[in-house]
């Protein structure tokens, strides 16, 4: 292995180099900023610009979210407000306050649902599954990452370097739930993707391969995927995974029993998850250096277990587990009104189709009806000029009867009438 002092210098330089980039590209924001005027184009710059803070000021980011979101509801944006909500929730996320974070996610979620971005909702789903990553509920988290992609697979022209993100998320789930062949096969797809699209997820992929070798004690193999972690790292100056691979890698030689190196190492960890504000990464780091120091060196030990209990004290407050559970639940109970408000919303359709075919079948029936009556008054006029005819018929025969016989007499009486002349009979 390369001497500890080699690996921490290079990482230093090149994180003065990384950091001097992203100085460069928030100064650009800054003086874009200075002279946009109060339209969308300013919204988007607060917005990215909140972005490149999330990580090493995330109290910044959510100031400037906070800026892009009032701005959004003057201009009636509601893409930038659904964009400026998910900038403020990172940046609640990244202090610790989850609830808030929380709640924010959920806002965003609903605007996106709204304006129909169905891109964005996976964004947002995607990003509460970390929060929830944040917290170690991975199955929550897993729930939320498989609706995520499920959602993203929807999506009519995907970003592609999205995916490799959402495959990373799923695969971190499974590895958290014991589950190493799944997380093998999500992150052995997100690698290739990552390499061409995405290189800011490189790290995460990295150290979580170097967990799986480091779970299956292939301790060589984790090493080397730490070290790449880092280095992606430290290009790409992300705070929170440099304490992310710094931590793992202490924990790799503690296993190893070379002291020094776990020392150190944990120090470097404390030191970014410091720089990053990482509020989580800071009591995972400080819990852990006043393990190591204990019973070695007591005043060390004391040191970095008050720092972990002042972060304890700021992210488990009573007050925010309290807060944390009353939005879990009012968004459970804001999930059921919306289910009951589409179920009742089905059935005034349903008996509105019902209604309708029953007026249509009420119309039919009385047009029916009346064409019934108009038959049945046709017919009574129709059979009385019926009989009419039968009775002058009758009356006809009648009359026909009595002519014929009246005929006959007459003939009989002109023969009779003609026999006498003919016989000089006299006629009487």
């Amino acid at each position: 292995m390369k001497n500890i002092f080699t690996i921490v210098t290079c990482s230093l330089l090149l994180g003065f180099t990384a950091q001097a980039q992203s100085f460069a590209l928030r100064d650009s924001i800054l003086n874009q900023l200075k002279i946009l005027p109060n339209d969308t184009n300013r919204v988007i710059a607060l917005i990215e610009l909140g972005f490149e803070y999330r990580h090493t000021k995330p109290d910044q980011a959510y100031l400037l979210g906070q800026q892009a979101y009032a701005l959004s509801r003057t201009l009636n944006y509601p893409s930038g407000e659904a964009r400026a909500l998910n900038t403020m929730a990172a940046g609640f996320k990244f202090l610790g306050d989850y609830a808030k974070s929380l709640k924010m996610y959920n806002q965003a979620k609903e605007l996106n649902l709204k304006i129909r971005d169905t891109d964005r909702v996976a964004v947002i789903l995607n990003n509460t599954a970390d929060l929830y990553i944040q917290q170690g509920e991975w199955q929550k988290a897993l729930e939320n990452m498989r609706e995520c992609y499920a959602v993203y697979q929807t999506v009519s022209n995907p970003v592609v370097s999205s995916k490799s993100v959402y495959l990373t998320n799923i695969a971190e789930c499974y590895y958290n739930l014991n589950q190493l062949d799944s997380a093998i096969v999500y992150l052995s797809k997100a690698l290739p993707l990552a390499k061409m699209k995405d290189e800011s997820i490189l790290a995460t992929i990295y150290y979580l391969l170097g967990d799986v070798a480091f779970t299956q004690n292939n301790e060589a193999e984790a090493y080397r995927f730490y070290q790449q972690s880092i280095a992606v790292s430290t290009r790409e100056n992300r705070y929170s995974d440099l304490y992310e691979g710094y931590y793992r890698m202490s924990k790799m030689f503690q296993k190893s029993a070379q002291k020094d190196s776990a020392f150190n190492y944990a120090k470097l960890a404390l030191t970014y998850a410091q720089k990053g504000t990482y509020a989580k990464g800071i009591l995972k780091s400080s819990e852990y250096l006043s393990t190591l120091f204990e019973g070695k060196n007591d005043s060390e030990a004391l040191h970095y277990f008050k720092i972990a209990v002042a972060t304890k004290d700021s992210l488990y407050s009573q007050d925010k587990i309290k807060r944390l559970v009353s939005l879990t639940f009012e968004e459970k109970e804001r999930t059921q009104q919306l289910e009951a408000a589409n179920v009742n919303y089905q059935n005034k359709i349903k008996l509105s189709v019902l209604i309708g075919t029953l007026a249509v079948f009420a119309i039919f029936a009385l047009i029916l009806f009346r064409n019934n009556r108009h038959k049945e008054r046709a017919n009574a006029v129709l059979q009385g000029k019926n009989e009419e005819i039968e009775t002058t018929l009758s009356q006809l025969k009648i009359s026909q009867t009595q002519l014929t016989s009246k005929n006959a007499e007459n003939e009989l009486l002109l023969r009779e009438i003609h026999h006498r002349v003919k016989n000089n009979l006299e006629i009487v």
